[in-house]
């Protein structure tokens, strides 16, 4: 099933890969390559990770404390944001209201 990242969910990669790369040099790249394979994950098996509100799901990042939120539509997987364990996990639920880029 093909992943869509919504606009939000990219900035938030965004952000979190200049933050890393500012650490420490290659640290950004190395955070893509976990967002990536855990994306791939999420491809591969969604109903692995379990739904924590309204049917959103989270899959986290290996050796990073982040994970993908997503959704699980009929014709693809939806990721509404990335966000760091330690948030206020309210912050991402306004993004799962609208479903316009699924």
């Amino acid at each position: 099933m093909p992943v869509v990242v919504r606009p939000a969910a990219e900035a938030d990669l965004a952000a979190a890969r200049e933050w890393y790369e500012r650490q420490r040099p290659e640290l950004g790249e190395r955070f893509l390559d976990a967002a990536t394979a855990a994306a791939r994950l999420i491809a591969e098996s969604p109903e692995t990770y379990p739904a924590l509100h309204r049917e959103t799901r989270r899959a986290p990042l290996r050796n990073f404390p982040h994970g993908l939120m997503f959704r699980v539509h009929p014709e693809a997987i939806v990721v509404v944001g990335l966000f760091h364990a330690r948030r206020d996990p309210k912050i991402w639920r306004h993004r799962q209201t609208s479903d316009d880029d699924s």
